[in-house]
């Protein structure tokens, strides 16, 4: 977990934990994958439902960016404007309890906005009247999103709807509290997904 947390160099990491560097280098990521592998059984899809009350949305969904090491060949797909070269992850909260219920990516940031994640796979997961409460980066699916922009909300609270986009952005930040998401990559795209996991 250090090296996730820290996401410092190794020879720090081995000086730390009192392993040499590539003692140190084999077990951060035989430890990093073991706890990827947990993923279908702490982030649960159908825990969605859990405390249901009946409302249009089940979900809120959300992208957040992190930055990647600089792929060569050169190509603008990777480029945001949050994080300049990034990947993209789709994070998806259930409404009523703030459980994390659904993650997909990594996409490349300047090629696959919100929406299009969106349409790629979450919305072929949800029930045919099922509704996911986003920001207005998922205008365009009004039978599926429940934007601010359009005011496509059933509910007439304001707030709540505030409270609901603010956890989603609290729970964004806090994954940027794990180093290993917050500061450019240092390691390949499947190792970002380990630990993104």
């Amino acid at each position: 977990l250090m090296f996730m947390r820290d996401y410092d160099v190794e020879e720090n990491h081995s000086v730390l934990t009192g392993a040499d560097e590539k003692t140190y280098r084999k077990w951060q990521w035989l430890f990093a994958e073991q706890i990827a592998l947990l993923e279908g059984k702490v982030i649960v899809w159908e825990n969605r439902f859990e405390n249901d009350i009946l409302n249009d949305a089940m979900i809120s969904v959300d992208c957040t960016d992190c930055q990647v090491q600089k792929f060569k060949p050169f190509w603008k797909g990777w480029f945001s404007h949050k994080v300049n070269q990034g990947a993209r992850w789709e994070v998806g909260l259930n409404l009523r309890t703030g459980e994390l219920v659904w993650i997909h990516g990594p996409f490349p940031c300047g090629r696959w906005p919100d929406i299009v994640i969106f349409r790629h796979a979450l919305m072929s997961h949800m029930e045919e009247d099922e509704k996911a409460e986003a920001d207005d980066g998922y205008i365009g699916e009004p039978g599926k999103t429940l934007t601010p922009k359009l005011n496509t909300h059933n509910e007439s609270d304001p707030e709540y709807r505030q409270y609901t986009r603010a956890r989603q952005e609290t729970v964004n930040k806090r994954l940027k509290d794990w180093n290993c998401l917050a500061l450019k990559q240092r390691h390949d795209l499947e190792k970002h997904s380990v630990m993104f996991r």
